[in-house]
């Protein structure tokens, strides 16, 4: 095992560990707004109406406004809120969270979550009481920070994983150049030797191939991931630049800047969900296969479709025959799914035609639309992970909806292929192979 290829195994096991790390870090990040959303819920309600009550109660002691909420809000001790007092000329008069830049971000990310903030009448004017927007970020952050321990020992656990697969590759490699070495003498002749020796050079070259493709889809996981990810994380970044350094200090450009910060983590999400996906598709072995109907399948995805591409027509043997098949079902779903997906994004307002068919020995899945087509060169790549039609700017995806089909189709012993004029539509077709007993009929 050379030390290039040790190399590349880290490599991409600690991409495979950075990857993990994002994922966990927004999932920590949700699952904390979502904690502090609920606790909001719960004690923002009663804590105004005990501030109410305080501040009545306190109202003939000759204090200002000011003054009243004040001393009110400091007896009631609720961290998690924020309360300002509005005087009766309309003037904020008191504020528990001074502005500033941790104040504004959090009070955008909170007007962009829905938080709920309760307004009532006290003497003098009235209050208004708020999720506290500093503790929301004082909470993000230390959600987020807890996952750096996660990172390391994410790292280490995996590259030690990988160098253990390294070297139980190594071992099998030693135990094959080993083998027939206490063979007893008499087989020792001329054939047999040559028999040895044909099948240590066939051993041999499955295990470099074997290496070789292994490395190959680890360099390929890596660019990917590279190419993929940069371009999200570079926006994420220069957003947030623009408000830590203050160039972006009003309060609405700071609830855009959130919103796009989050439109560009949902996308990082989805592409890394899908990349994992292409990952667990690429390992030789097929998982989970079972007899699928694709009849019914394919019934159940344009059921689920129908509140979002009403244009799906579905068409399906009505005459008792199953066309059925033996894979992975979730894979096949979503080989489906995506080119389903990829004809409505790209052909919004045509009709899609989805039909079932058993033809010789295969079960046949036409998707076809009337939409714009693909050029010659698109048409070329159209399977290629990553790559988007030239005239995709205005559609959204990652350019992996067809590379997950085609490696779905692939996997189950399929073949799928494509055929485009530009004007004239697309059509996918899906080939699988048929399991025999497809054409009985359905009790």
């Amino acid at each position: 095992m050379s030390w290039s290829v040790q190399n590349r195994f880290r490599l991409v096991a600690a991409a495979v560990a950075a990857v993990l790390v994002v994922i966990f870090a927004l999932t920590s990040m949700v699952i904390a707004i979502d904690a502090f959303r609920r606790h909001g819920n719960e004690t923002n309600a009663p804590a105004t109406d005990d501030l109410v009550r305080l501040m009545s109660v306190r109202a003939n002691a000759h204090q200002t406004l000011e003054e009243d909420s004040r001393s009110s809000w400091q007896a009631l001790n609720r961290p998690f809120i924020r309360v300002i007092a509005i005087g009766p000329s309309g003037q904020n008069v008191f504020d528990s969270e001074p502005r500033g830049l941790t104040t504004d971000f959090g009070t955008a990310l909170a007007d962009l979550l829905r938080m709920p903030s309760f307004e009532a009448p006290v003497p003098g004017g009235r209050i208004i009481v708020s999720p506290n927007p500093d503790r929301l970020i004082h909470e993000i952050f230390f959600a987020v920070l807890w996952t750096v321990p996660a990172m390391v020992i994410a790292i280490f656990v995996i590259l030690g994983l990988a160098q253990w697969m390294l070297e139980n590759v190594k071992g099998e490699l030693a135990g094959t150049r080993l083998d027939g070495a206490g063979a007893p003498r008499e087989l020792l002749d001329a054939s047999a030797i040559s028999a040895a020796q044909a099948a240590f050079a066939q051993n041999l070259q499955r295990a470099v191939a074997e290496r070789e493709r292994a490395a190959q889809n680890a360099r390929n996981f890596v660019a990917d991931a590279g190419h993929e990810l940069k371009t999200p994380l570079t926006v994420i970044i220069g957003y947030l630049d623009t408000v830590v350094t203050g160039l972006v200090t009003e309060p609405l450009d700071v609830r855009r800047i959130v919103e796009k910060t989050i439109s560009q983590c949902r996308r990082m999400r989805t592409t890394i969900e899908r990349m994992i996906f292409l990952a667990r598709l690429d390992r030789e072995e097929a998982e989970n296969a079972a007899i699928v109907d694709i009849g019914d399948l394919v019934r159940e995805i344009g059921e689920w479709l129908k509140p979002i591409a009403p244009s799906v027509c579905i068409s399906v043997p009505e005459d008792g025959t199953r066309p059925r098949t033996i894979a992975n079902e979730l894979a096949l779903r979503e080989a489906i799914v995506n080119v389903i997906d990829n004809a409505r994004k790209y052909a919004p307002q045509s009709r899609i035609d989805v039909d079932v068919s058993v033809c010789d020995n295969s079960v046949v899945v036409n998707v076809a639309d009337l939409g714009p087509g693909m050029t010659e060169a698109d048409l070329a790549h159209a399977f290629d992970r990553f790559h988007r039609g030239s005239e995709s700017n205005d559609v959204e995806g990652s350019g992996l909806g067809l590379a997950i089909a085609k490696a779905a189709i692939e996997r189950a012993q399929g073949r799928i292929t494509l055929a485009s004029r530009l004007g004239e539509g697309t059509r996918v077709t899906m080939y699988l192979p048929v399991y025999a007993g497809s054409v009985a009929k359905r009790e």
